[in-house]
């Protein structure tokens, strides 16, 4: 069930074409959305582009956010997706995107300058791009760490590569052969998303100017929960692709990682409990989903 929430800017903005269409699901996004969409607004482009948000259920009044923006970001759509899962809304964006780029983006990071344009230049070359991720603009100095290199892509689980669904540029034909997002995947749709594009040939590279100033949880318990989910996706995705050739960790890395944990957690210094948290999280929720499928991916 997909609902247009303001056909009138649907009207005017398909009387001109696009090139690049912006895909933001959101789901209770304040007090962030707006700083994201003020970023968007912002973008300075060689071509023309369009912004799809895409309200999850909302609440909180992230719809009316959005239309605040109806004046400043081109070819504004404001969309009403009430299926609740990211992976739903995702799908209704790129339903009704127009151009044969698109770019997925969400509510609580900003885009730097020049994203869109640099993931633009990207897409001409691969058909799926990851962008570069900023941890320090949005977040305390805790909080900085590094994610992911920035002059690379990484191999995830031992397995593919990874695009997170933040940084994902992919070509509209490209999503088309993939299928979109797997709607039964309540977490790590992005995963299954990216790996089902390598298994098929889809080139992926990276974009290496387009820059994503990523938000963390700013405290432990929240770090906590979305490394949990985090945990619990890894296990899914074993499951999911195990006959295709994904290693099973071993008894070993088990033991490795609960060492490391505890010896972080001895040695302290500022702020350890919220990356002990993440580290806990990620462990319990690789434990609990393990019994839940009765599989071994501690």
């Amino acid at each position: 069930m997909l609902l247009i929430m303001d056909n009138s800017v649907e009207s005017s903005s398909s009387l001109f074409p696009v090139r690049l269409s912006v895909v933001l699901p959101v789901r209770n996004g304040e007090p962030y959305l707006r700083n994201q969409l003020r970023a968007l607004a912002s973008q300075q482009c060689s071509f023309p582009w369009e912004v799809i948000v895409v309200d999850n259920g909302s609440t909180d009044g992230s719809a009316e956010t959005a239309k605040e923006f109806e004046g400043d970001s081109p070819n504004l759509q404001i969309l009403s997706e009430p299926r609740r899962g990211k992976p739903y809304a995702l799908n209704a964006g790129i339903a009704v995107a127009r151009g044969e780029l698109l770019v997925l983006v969400d509510a609580d990071d900003e885009v730097g300058d020049g994203y869109l344009e640099a993931m633009g230049r990207a897409l001409e070359k691969y058909e799926l791009v990851s962008a570069s991720i900023d941890t320090k603009r949005l977040n305390p100095v805790w909080a900085r760490a590094e994610i992911a290199p920035a002059d690379r892509l990484v191999l995830l689980l031992g397995f593919r590569i990874y695009v997170p669904g933040a940084l994902i540029g992919i070509r509209s034909s490209a999503c088309e052969r993939i299928g979109g997002f797997a709607t039964d995947l309540s977490m790590g749709e992005d995963v299954d998303f990216t790996w089902r594009a390598q298994l098929l040939g889809i080139t992926t590279g990276l974009a290496p100017d387009a820059i994503l100033h990523f938000r963390r949880p700013p405290d432990a318990w929240g770090n906590f929960r979305r490394a949990r989910r985090y945990g619990r996706a890894f296990v899914r995705m074993y499951v999911r692709y195990r006959d295709l050739g994904q290693p099973r960790r071993g008894l070993g890395e088990f033991v490795g990682y609960v060492r490391w944990m505890l010896t972080e957690a001895l040695r302290g210094g500022d702020h350890w409990q919220w990356t002990f948290a993440w580290w806990a999280g990620h462990l319990e929720g690789r434990l609990e989903e393990s019994l839940r499928q009765r599989v071994w991916f501690p």
